[in-house]
């Protein structure tokens, strides 16, 4: 054996410390991008419409209690300055608004109601215009038509994105970190998806 034999690095090991040295820095990045996520998720106030069913009936009424209801919201959110007092609106409210959804109902001749809470709400990945809204639990003013067994609809209303342009918006509710997640689009796409994919398993664990 060469006297520089022991010099020679084992390329297992090597190979073994780079890798961890690649997950590890991988696993932070994904920690800081989820962190920049729950800055996204303690700030927005969702709206949520669940159709009684997949029907073509049943959908179209969804739009038209969509319609009703952000007629009646009009700027109400804008008056909010943080998720806090966005949240006492929309409770402060809640009645004049499921009634709102009930009076289309009973319109249209549906035979079902409408319930409409303030509540924690878990949501996947979405896009809205420019947007990206990362999966994770929202609060939100969820609207229940019916069953609630249908396809749902959803906006942001805070800050009021829910009508007209959305990207100047949310500069005033978020900071750097969570403007960049929401407009970063196609940048992040494969992120999204890992903390979708976590936020699900999340939830269910939650709930077991």
């Amino acid at each position: 054996m060469s006297k520089f034999e022991f010099l020679k690095p084992d390329k297992s090991k090597l190979f073994a410390a780079v890798s961890l040295g690649l997950v590890f820095s991988i696993l932070m990045s994904l920690a800081c991008f989820d962190a920049r996520c729950e800055e996204v998720r303690d700030n927005l106030l969702r709206l949520h419409i669940l159709a009684n069913s997949d029907s073509e009936v049943d959908q179209s009424v969804k739009l038209k209690v969509r319609d009703a209801l952000l007629e009646e919201c009009g700027d109400l959110f804008d008056r909010a300055a943080s998720l806090d007092e966005a949240a006492a609106l929309a409770k402060a409210n809640l009645l004049r608004l499921q009634e709102v959804a009930q009076e289309v109902l009973k319109g249209e001749g549906m035979d079902y109601g409408a319930a409409a809470e303030v509540a924690a709400v878990d949501f996947n990945t979405r896009e809205y215009g420019e947007l990206t809204v990362p999966a994770g639990e929202y609060l939100a003013v969820q609207v229940v038509l019916g069953y609630g067994q249908g396809q749902n609809w959803w906006c942001v209303c805070f800050p009021n994105i829910c009508l007209g342009s959305a990207a100047g918006k949310v500069d005033d509710a978020l900071d750097k970190g969570g403007q960049a997640v929401v407009k970063g689009g196609q940048k992040f796409k494969v992120k999204f998806k890992i903390v979708e994919v976590y936020e699900k398993l999340r939830a269910k664990l939650k709930n077991t």
